[in-house]
């Protein structure tokens, strides 16, 4: 998804289901590390009892295509103009599939130490890692890695919505609005095309206004997709859930209720 597009509320949801472990924003996890950013239980990553056994052996860096790889300064580029046309044909050019590959093994290593630990912590049999990224080449370059069985989900929030978010509540430059419809336009475009090159029938587009307005409806179809049951017990209490994930915006740690925002009216 775009940014400021609830994907913290969607992860929270997907993780409380105990056949599913969010890891949150998988790729961020070596910039959180060196902040000593907070997790989702709100210890540091660093001394969070599910992490801190795991860094030692996870390689962050110093690999050919490193874990931040499309998180260079914890922000994404919309536009990484050598990348655009492997997106839009939904497949990564035969000069960049060793560090695909190299990129998919990595991470393939760190999901599979991750799955252990959350199968060890929960004592349930964890069927999917939910991996919170956003980021389209990211998930261009797992899938060309061949290393995963992906299911993709993109989740779009109204351009009035993701525009009033970005821009603040102050009085809003007309340059401002221009720039962040124009990254709506892009970003969405961009993910759209790929879903649909690259994983048809993998994939399920979920709107925020439907997910904040009807949460256990929307759940129960995700669940549907993926072969699990999501109950309204299971989504009534998704904060209460144990959580480790990385990143994500202050909401991973509020006990609000779930409810549509529409200040942008």
């Amino acid at each position: 998804s775009n940014g400021r597009s609830a994907s913290p509320l969607l992860d929270l949801l997907l993780g409380a289901h105990s056949e599913l472990w969010t890891v949150g924003e998988a790729q961020h996890l070596p910039l959180w590390v060196r902040r000593k950013d907070v997790c989702g239980c709100g210890e540091t990553l660093v001394a969070c009892e599910f992490w801190k056994p795991m860094l030692a052996d996870i390689p962050l860096t110093g690999q050919v295509a490193p874990l931040e790889l499309f998180r260079e300064t914890g922000q994404g580029r919309v536009l990484r103009w050598g990348l655009l046309g492997a997106l839009r044909r939904g497949r990564v050019p035969e000069k960049h599939m060793a560090s695909a590959r190299s990129y998919g093994a990595l991470n393939h290593t760190y999901f599979s130490m991750v799955r252990a630990a959350a199968e060890k912590c929960s004592g349930n049999k964890v069927r999917f890692l939910v991996d919170a990224s956003k980021d389209p080449y990211r998930l261009l370059w797992l899938a060309a890695s061949d290393c995963f069985d992906l299911h993709v989900i993109h989740l779009v929030k109204d351009p009035r919505a993701f525009v009033y978010s970005m821009t603040g509540s102050e009085d809003r430059p007309r340059r401002r609005v221009v720039r962040f419809t124009a990254r709506w336009i892009i970003e969405n475009a961009l993910m759209h095309r790929l879903v649909k090159r690259a994983f048809s029938g993998r994939s399920k587009t979920i709107l925020y206004e439907d997910l904040a307005s009807d949460p256990n409806g929307v759940m129960a179809k995700i669940g549907a997709w993926l072969g699990i049951e999501y109950t309204p017990e299971i989504v009534g209490a998704f904060r209460q859930v144990e959580n480790h994930a990385v990143s994500g915006n202050k909401m991973r740690w509020s006990d609000a209720p779930i409810v549509l925002d529409e200040r942008w009216k």
